[in-house]
């Protein structure tokens, strides 16, 4: 079974597949690894399919910033994000206990996923186009990253979610 560390030193692109599709493809090359969907027009919840594994992101919440995990068929969360208020970076709670932070840098495009030690495991970089496009680099082999692959569509929801708040005002 393949995971995300077997993409180490090579770009992967996470994309909207044409500007009429309301899904987003991740891909290395000409490879589909995961695929992005809304469950509902209007709603926050998204489905996301990478490696044939399953996952829902949903807020619990209209009045919170949290946003839980849980994999499909399932109804609790079993990880959560939660933004550290006026600050730059969210923590992601993972089971038994792991974290992983993602790190937004100020006025740029783009954007980390960091171990709890701080070291950048994966870097993600918004492209200007008419859609939604992001280069991603693996930048360390992770035990998390495997198991947790979800992570990096995380990282680029909640990046979606800040820029839509900040262009509202």
């Amino acid at each position: 079974m393949k995971n995300l560390s077997s993409f180490y030193g090579k770009q992967l692109e996470f994309a909207q597949p044409s500007v009429w599709k309301t899904y987003y493809e991740l891909k290395s090359e000409n490879e589909i690894i995961g695929t992005v969907k809304k469950i509902k027009k209007f709603s926050f919840q998204l489905e996301i399919n990478i490696f044939d594994n399953k996952w829902i992101f949903y807020r619990p919440s209209f009045w919170r910033s949290e946003i839980a995990i849980r994999q499909s068929g399932y109804t609790l969360p079993y990880a959560k994000y939660k933004g550290a208020k006026f600050q730059q970076h969210g923590t992601i709670e993972l089971p038994k206990g792991g974290r992983i932070k993602i790190v937004f840098k100020s006025f740029k495009k783009d954007y980390e996923i960091q171990d709890s030690s701080g070291q950048v495991l994966v870097k993600l970089t918004d492209k200007v186009k008419f859609r939604t496009s992001v280069e991603i680099s693996v930048l360390k082999r992770s035990e998390l990253i495997d198991k947790y692959p979800w992570i990096i569509i995380l990282a680029w929801y909640i990046s979606a979610i800040r820029k839509r708040a900040a262009a509202a005002g």
